[in-house]
């Protein structure tokens, strides 16, 4: 498959092997859960899926921080199309940028981000939990943190959008956010909000290097010697010859 000029692998064994995992572990959880009623397995499941509230003893304010990167494996268990969709996502962006990276980079970026997204929902679980503190399941932070890196790579990559709309990359990301705010506005609730818009903040400051405080302080210190400068005036040779007598 291609999308204008960058050739996307089918596989690239990085994806391969998170796909394979995510629904392995969904149609696991799905069989032994649902179908053969093993507690121990629901148990392990409601111990690494992100409760982001401040209240409740499964909360990850309880000190269960691991759920900040194990919600990520986890699915719905009533929506095929949630691991679905994840899945395909993730093959559609995912080898470009394990082409691009290799494997470790690659799969260090989506951690990362995917966590990111993990930390973002559980502040903002505990500062609203009225609209954010449902528990969260899914790999979808981090496929944020991939789509918003392929609009700042690749700006002007044409892609097809739903597979009809054709637009350039660098409006994938604003677009996304777009969506996304307009669906949680009409739909509150209806999906991990936060952890989407996690996902995306992660992959943009990993992308840009902003994360860093050494670029920002370097900024504020620009801005400190410009005002400074704002005080000064360039004195002309004859302006300074007048000052000299």
């Amino acid at each position: 498959m291609r999308t204008g000029s960058i050739a996307l692998p089918k596989w690239t064994p990085m994806v391969r092997k998170i796909i394979l995992g995510i629904a392995g572990i969904w149609l696991f959880s799905l069989l032994s859960i649902q179908w053969f009623g093993w507690d121990w397995v629901a148990s392990i499941r409601r111990w690494t899926i992100l409760h982001p509230a401040w209240e409740g003893e499964s909360s990850i304010w309880s000190g269960w921080i691991w759920q900040a990167a194990t919600y990520m494996v986890h699915h719905d268990l009533a929506s095929p199309f949630h691991v679905f969709i994840n899945g395909l996502m993730l093959w559609f962006f995912g080898p470009v940028f394990e082409s691009r990276w290799g494997s470790k980079p690659f799969l260090n970026f989506v951690v990362l981000c995917g966590v990111g997204a993990g930390v973002f929902t559980a502040l903002l679980g505990w500062l609203i939990p009225s609209f954010f503190g449902n528990p969260v399941v899914g790999l979808s932070g981090a496929i944020l943190g991939l789509i918003a890196a392929f609009s700042l790579v690749f700006p002007r990559q044409p892609i097809y959008l739903f597979f009809i709309l054709r637009i350039e990359g660098r409006w994938l990301l604003p677009l996304t956010i777009v969506m996304d705010t307009l669906l949680f506005l009409t739909q509150p609730g209806s999906f991990a909000y936060a952890t989407h818009m996690g996902g995306l903040l992660m992959g943009y400051l990993l992308v840009t290097g902003k994360w860093r405080p050494g670029p920002t302080l370097d900024r504020i210190r620009l801005a400190r010697l410009q005002s400074k400068r704002r005080h000064l005036r360039v004195v002309r040779d004859s302006e300074k010859d007048r000052t000299l007598h």
